[in-house]
């Protein structure tokens, strides 16, 4: 057999590579709100721009915002067939650690080895699954969605809490409410609807303009907040729906599982038709620009509330990223 070269990711974020998965929809003009629930992508940026769509007294929202860094590591990656109702791969594609990092526009990896489908029976494969770092480190930034200028950035108080705790006690380190005091939780939603946790950006709710501070980084346990997923659909797995499935890695409890399905519109390349003699495939991860120009944004979610007439910045995750995976031709030995 060839010695396999082919490297398992290329980071890139131009236009060039958009056509590989489903571009992000931004929301316009009646669309932009900030209930969380739109199919759209409400950025806080887009809302500060449209008084209609800005959080009346009393009310909380999200909206999103501009990741400028965010970091973590990919340890494996396999395929599977639902077809045999398993939770576990058929076989390991790749085994190794690349770091992936984003920072603002561009994207770059260090580390890496080749994709290799010798383990892999000769088929048809729907199921993607990757080992992935549980922790993972961003910045963030944004405007605050009230038209004022003020703007926002990820900030040091909470940076890195609660590692210690059970994530699947959402209670040992979970604040509920808009108007938080308990320093021993560093993670809050403002209230029992949110489906997603945030990271505190204060002891209390942050007013202040940030724009002449550096964006502080801060860490998130995904596990925390996935760990609210339903344990029906797949055994010993937390599921969002059928085509999104996350654990603790059974082997390292830094580690989290993930196993996506061909429907999931990140992932591009799926079912994947292996034949006799294949020995590797390209696979690619992209990341969408996180700041795009015309109040698109994205990497990040912040929550806010508007507290008698003054608009407060509650917390943030690194959700909706921008990335996505594209899985490619498999290639033989005589190519």
């Amino acid at each position: 057999m060839i010695r396999i070269t082919l490297l398992l990711i290329s980071l890139v974020c131009t236009s060039t590579v958009f056509a590989a998965a489903e571009e992000p929809v931004f929301c316009s003009g009646a669309d932009i709100n900030m209930s969380g629930s739109n199919d759209c992508v409400s950025t806080c940026s887009a809302v500060a721009g449209r008084a209609g769509s800005q959080l009346g007294i009393g009310s909380d929202g999200m909206c999103h915002g501009s990741s400028t860094y965010r970091q973590f590591s990919i340890y494996s990656i396999g395929l599977g067939q639902h077809s045999l109702g398993t939770n576990e791969p058929v076989c390991e594609i790749f085994d190794g650690v690349v770091e992936v990092t984003s920072s603002g526009q561009q994207a770059s990896f260090s580390g890496g080895s080749a994709i290799d489908l010798t383990s892999c029976p000769a088929g048809t494969y729907d199921l993607f699954f990757m080992t992935a770092s549980r922790y993972e480190t961003f910045q963030a930034e944004t405007v605050y969605p009230d038209g004022s200028g003020k703007v926002i950035k990820t900030t040091s108080t909470f940076a890195n809490p609660n590692t210690a705790d059970d994530y699947s006690n959402q209670a040992l380190y979970t604040e509920v409410g808009t108007n938080y005091s308990d320093d021993t939780k560093g993670y809050m939603r403002p209230g029992a609807g949110y489906s997603n946790i945030y990271l505190k950006l204060g002891s209390t709710p942050v007013t202040a303009d940030l724009d002449s501070s550096s964006a502080s980084t801060m860490l998130y346990d995904w596990m925390k907040s996935l760990g609210t997923g339903s344990t029906s659909i797949r055994s010993g797995w937390y599921c969002e729906d059928i085509t999104v499935c996350d654990r603790i890695n059974p082997s390292n409890s830094n580690r989290t599982d993930s196993v996506w399905n061909s429907d999931v519109d990140i992932l591009d390349g799926l079912p994947l038709t292996i034949p006799e003699g294949a020995i590797t495939v390209p696979v690619t991860i992209s990341y969408f620009e996180t700041n795009r120009g015309n109040n698109e944004e994205l990497g990040a979610r912040f929550v806010w509330v508007n507290d008698g007439g003054t608009v407060k910045a509650l917390g943030v995750n690194p959700g909706d990223s921008g990335i996505y995976v594209t899985i490619g031709t498999p290639i033989s030995d005589s190519e």
